[in-house]
């Protein structure tokens, strides 16, 4: 099912799971972001493991948005691929182009075995930074989780796998970034 379209351009699913929790929990409310409608939503009764379900749902019922923009990236040759999407429309589009992800994801309350081989170009890694939706206790949603997630990166409690720590703290790597803008102080913060 592809997502709902604003002028003519199809939305992002976290903006789209964000309004259907947003009327789920305060109508009256506008333009807050997913972290913000999450805890919203959290903080008026409702418990995780009902919005872990609801977000299951969400972003398996959209499973087939893949667009343009995931195509496109699947072609560059590129290695690594870190996301912050839940949804899984990336190693959709890196397969429709030939190629084999593996999937690795962060959990900020317990390490992750992360049992990958090395990165290459027809076996690229795709690092779901902000949890995995087989593992919807991974799940980055609401505000309170942004918050953990961030001291558990910031302090390595449990660490990033060494090889994404590595990539990260290189000098010499360059990236591409997608979903997610420099407004938002979470970004800042891990970039700095």
């Amino acid at each position: 099912m592809p997502p709902p379209e604003a002028a003519g351009e199809a939305l992002p699913l976290n903006d789209l799971f964000a309004a259907e929790l947003r009327e789920a929990a305060d109508p009256e409310e506008q333009g807050v972001s997913l972290f913000d409608a999450a805890q919203t939503w959290l903080d008026r009764g409702g418990k995780r493991y009902q919005l872990e379900e609801l977000a299951v749902e969400f972003y398996r019922r959209h499973a087939s948005a893949s667009g343009a923009v995931q195509a496109a990236v699947a072609g560059l040759p590129f290695r690594v691929y870190l996301d912050t999407r839940f949804d899984d429309s990336l190693e959709q589009a890196l397969e429709a182009a030939g190629r084999s992800p593996q999937v690795g994801y962060y959990y900020s309350h317990e390490q992750v075995p992360c049992d990958l081989a090395e990165a290459t170009e027809d076996r690229p890694l795709v690092y779901k930074l902000f949890g995995s939706l087989e593992d919807p206790r991974s799940l980055v949603l609401g505000e309170v989780d942004l918050l953990r997630f961030m001291e558990s990166v910031v302090t390595g409690t449990p660490p990033l796998p060494a090889m994404i720590e590595g990539l990260l703290r290189g000098e010499d790597n360059a990236f591409l970034f997608l979903g997610f803008g420099f407004h938002q102080w979470h970004v800042r913060l891990l970039l700095y």
